[in-house]
C-alpha cells in the first residue's frame, strides 16, 4: 500500500509523470493521463509535511494525493466545513461507534484532497473515498501521533522568512496541525468547526525547545487558531533575548498535565535578527 511505503515528497519529471520515492530508493513513475484509468489514492500525508505517513492523527489536517477536480470547501452558516464537495466524500470507520464518520473537506484539487480527520477514532481506521464516478477500494490506516508545522508569523503579523526575520526577544506564532482535540475535549470536539475564539487547551501539554540545546522557551499560548478550522492549532512563544541567529526549534507534545512522556514532535526554523 503506497501510504506505508512512499516517504519523499511527490515530484514530477519533464514529461509530467508523477514520481514517488521510498526510503529504500525504489521509484514509481505514474503518468496520470495514460496510466490511471480510475480514481486512485497514491499517497497520504499530514498537510503540513512533505512526505507520506503510515497513519492518521485525530483532528489532523490530512492530504490525499490522487486525481480529482478543483473545488474549495467553505464553511456554512453554522461555521462548519462541508463533508461532501463536488460529489466527493471521505468517510472514516473505526470510531467509538459502528457508524462511519464523514470527514470535513477543505479542498478537492487536480491532484489532491485536503480534509480534517475526525477527532473520534480508534487505533485502526478504514477510509472510504467516494468520487462522482466510483467508490475507491478501502484503505486501512493506523492511528499515529503527528505534528506538522505550516509556518511561523512574527509579532507584527507578517510571515517569518529569511527576508523578514523576527526580532530577538519578540514573540512569534507557530501554526501547526496534529495536536488532537485537547486534554479536556476528547472526541466531543466538533469536526469541521471554525474556532470562534481562543482556547488555551494545549498550554500544559506542549513545549517548545531550542533543538540543539534542549533549552525550553516560554509558551505564551497554545490552542485553537481563532477564525480557522479547529484542526489548525496555534502556539505563541517568546524568543529568548540570547537566542542564536535563525534557531532550529522543536515543538513537543507530552502525555498530559505535569508529565514529560513525549508523544510527538516537529522541528522547524525561525529566522531572527
Amino acid at each position: 500500500m503506497l501510504p506505508a511505503t512512499v516517504t519523499d515528497a511527490p515530484s514530477f519529471d519533464s514529461s509530467g509523470s508523477l514520481l514517488l520515492l521510498a526510503s529504500a530508493g525504489n521509484l514509481l513513475r505514474v503518468n496520470p493521463t495514460t496510466t490511471v484509468t480510475a480514481p486512485a489514492v497514491w499517497m497520504i500525508s499530514n498537510s503540513a509535511l512533505p512526505y507520506a505517513a503510515g497513519g492518521v492523527a485525530p483532528g489532523e489536517l490530512l492530504t490525499l494525493y490522487g486525481p480529482s477536480t478543483g473545488l474549495v470547501g467553505q464553511p456554512d452558516k453554522n461555521s462548519l466545513f462541508p463533508t461532501s464537495l463536488g460529489g466527493f466524500m471521505v468517510e472514516f470507520s473505526g470510531g467509538p461507534g459502528p457508524i462511519a464518520v464523514s470527514a470535513p473537506l477543505l479542498y478537492v484539487g487536480p491532484a489532491q484532497i485536503n480534509l480534517q480527520v475526525p477527532f473520534a477514532l480508534n487505533a485502526l481506521s478504514t477510509i472510504t473515498i467516494t468520487t462522482p464516478t466510483a467508490t475507491l477500494a478501502l484503505m486501512t490506516v493506523p492511528l499515529i501521533n503527528s505534528i506538522g508545522i505550516f509556518g511561523v508569523v512574527n509579532q507584527d503579523g507578517t510571515v517569518n522568512s529569511p527576508s523578514n526575520p523576527a526580532p530577538v526577544g519578540s514573540a512569534v506564532s507557530i501554526y501547526l496541525t496534529g495536536l488532537g482535540a485537547g486534554p479536556n475535549s476528547g472526541p466531543t470536539t466538533p469536526n469541521g468547526a471554525v474556532s470562534s475564539s481562543a482556547s488555551d487547551v494545549f498550554h500544559d501539554s506542549v513545549r517548545v525547545l531550542w533543538t540543539n540545546s534542549g533549552q525550553p522557551l516560554t509558551v505564551l499560548y497554545a490552542g485553537t487558531a481563532p477564525g480557522s478550522i479547529n484542526g489548525l492549532d496555534q502556539i505563541n512563544v517568546q524568543l529568548a533575548p540570547n537566542v542564536v541567529q535563525n534557531p532550529s526549534l522543536t515543538v513537543e507534545m507530552v502525555a498530559g498535565f505535569g508529565t514529560t512522556a513525549l508523544i510527538a514532535s516537529g522541528v522547524f526554523a525561525v529566522y531572527t535578527k
